[in-house]
C-alpha cells in the first residue's frame, strides 16, 4: 500500500520545502530551526524588504522602473504562496492524508490505473516546469559567465538597490551580487514548488472524479450472472454506497484545497493582468539581448502560472458535471427501489458542480485566464501605440 500513495507524487515539492525552510512547522527537529529561521529571515524577509525599498527609490524612468516592477509583482505573489505552505502546512498534511486514504487509492485495477497515471503525469509536468524556470534564470547565469570569459562589466542580477550610495554599492558589489543571485534562486524554487503543488492538487481532484465516474458506469450486472437477483441487488447496492462515500470524500477534498489555496490564487489572479501587462511593456524597452530572452521566458512562466489553475479548474468542473451522466450509464432501470432512492440522492447532490474559486470572487477557469490575457494585451497595444507615436514625434 505504501508504494501506491498518491501523495508520493509531491515528494519533490516537500523535499524542496524542507531545503528552502518552508516546512519549518512540520519538522520537529530543534536543530533544523537553527537552519530554517535564519534562512527565512535573510533569504525571504530581508530580500523582500530590500526589494520594497529599492522600488520606492527607483527613478521614475520607464527603462529603469518597469524591470524593477516586474520583479516586485512576482514577489508579491510569492509572499502569499509562501504563506500557504508555511502557515497552512497542517492543512497540507490533511490533504495528503485524504489523498492516501483507501477510498482515493481505490480497490479496482481501473481506479488504481487512473490515479497512478495522473500521479506520473504530475511528476512529468513538474520536471518540465522546473526546466523552464531554470531557463528563465539565464538572466543571472549568462551575464556572469560572459563576465568570467570575456571580462565584460557585470550588473546586479535583480535590482540596483537605489537606496544605497554609489560608493557603497561599488565597494560591496560582489556581496550584493551573490546575495541577489542566491536569494532569487531560492525564490524561483518557491514559485516552482508551490505553483506546481496547487495545480497538482487540482489534477488529483480531476483524477478522482474520473475514477468515480468510471466506478458509477461499471455498476452493471453483466459480471454477476452467477448470483441470484437478491444477491445481485445487494452487490450493486454496496458498489453504489462505495461511490457515495467516494463522492462525499471528494467534495471534502475540493473544499479543503479551495480553503488552502484561497490566498495564493486570489493574489495570483488578482494581479495577473498587471503583471503580464508590465512584462509585455518591457519588450518595448531597449534592453540587452539576454534580458529580452529572460523577459520572454519570464512572461511565458507568468502566463503558465495563471493558465494551469484556470485550465485545471475548468477540467475539474467538467468532470464533476459528468457524475450525473455516469449515473445514467449504470444499470439502474431494473434495480430495487432502495437502490434507486440512493441513486436519486447522488443525482440531487451532483446537480451542483464543483466550481473552484478564490475567496468566492475569482473563478479558477479558462474564461478568467482569457479575460486576464485580453486585458494585458489591450494594455500592451495601448502602450505600444503611445511609444510609437512618441518615437515619431521625436
Amino acid at each position: 500500500m505504501a508504494s501506491e500513495k498518491i501523495s508520493d507524487g509531491f515528494k519533490s515539492n516537500v523535499f524542496c520545502w524542507k531545503i528552502c525552510a518552508l516546512w519549518i512547522f512540520q519538522i520537529k527537529n530543534k536543530y533544523y530551526k537553527y537552519y530554517a529561521i535564519p534562512l527565512l529571515v535573510v533569504i525571504f524577509v530581508g530580500y523582500n524588504v530590500l526589494l520594497t525599498l529599492n522600488l520606492i527609490y527607483t527613478p521614475r524612468n520607464l527603462e529603469k522602473f518597469i524591470p524593477e516592477l516586474i520583479f516586485y509583482f512576482c514577489e508579491v505573489q510569492n509572499v502569499f504562496k509562501v504563506y500557504v505552505v508555511t502557515i497552512k502546512s497542517k492543512q497540507i498534511k490533511e490533504v495528503f492524508n485524504l489523498l492516501d486514504s483507501d477510498i482515493f487509492i481505490g480497490d479496482t485495477q481501473e481506479h488504481k490505473a487512473i490515479t497512478q497515471s495522473y500521479k506520473f503525469l504530475y511528476i512529468k509536468c513538474f520536471n518540465i516546469y522546473c526546466v523552464m524556470c531554470h531557463m528563465a534564470y539565464i538572466h543571472v547565469a549568462l551575464p556572469f559567465l560572459i563576465h568570467l570569459i570575456f571580462g565584460k562589466n557585470l550588473d546586479l542580477p535583480i535590482c540596483n538597490y537605489y537606496f544605497l550610495s554609489d560608493e557603497f554599492r561599488e565597494n560591496s558589489f560582489w556581496l550584493i551580487w551573490w546575495y541577489q543571485a542566491v536569494s532569487s534562486y531560492f525564490h524561483m524554487f518557491y514559485n516552482i514548488t508551490i505553483d506546481t503543488f496547487i495545480s497538482g492538487l487540482l489534477l488529483m481532484g480531476i483524477a478522482q472524479f474520473k475514477a468515480l465516474n468510471s466506478s458509477l458506469i461499471n455498476i452493471k450486472e453483466t459480471s454477476l450472472d452467477h448470483l441470484n437477483c437478491m444477491e445481485k441487488d445487494d452487490h450493486l447496492q454496496k458498489q453504489l454506497l462505495k461511490c457515495l462515500k467516494h463522492y462525499d470524500l471528494l467534495l471534502q477534498y475540493c473544499s479543503l484545497i479551495q480553503e488552502l489555496c484561497n490566498p495564493a490564487m486570489f493574489v495570483q489572479f488578482g494581479i495577473g493582468a498587471a503583471s503580464n501587462c508590465v512584462t509585455l511593456a518591457a519588450l518595448l524597452l531597449p534592453l540587452p539581448t539576454y534580458e529580452q530572452i529572460f523577459i520572454v521566458f519570464y512572461g511565458s512562466v507568468m502566463a503558465i502560472e495563471i493558465f494551469m489553475p484556470g485550465y485545471l479548474g475548468s477540467q475539474l468542473r467538467h468532470e464533476s458535471e459528468q457524475v450525473i451522466r455516469a449515473v445514467y450509464q449504470s444499470d439502474w432501470i431494473d434495480r430495487s427501489e432502495t437502490f434507486k432512492r440512493t441513486l436519486k440522492l447522488l443525482v440531487e447532490r451532483a446537480q451542483k458542480p464543483v466550481i473552484m474559486t478564490a475567496y468566492s470572487i475569482i473563478s479558477l477557469s479558462l474564461s478568467t485566464f482569457i479575460s486576464i490575457m485580453k486585458t494585458a494585451y489591450s494594455s500592451y497595444t495601448l502602450l505600444r501605440a503611445v511609444h510609437t507615436r512618441n518615437n515619431v514625434d521625436q
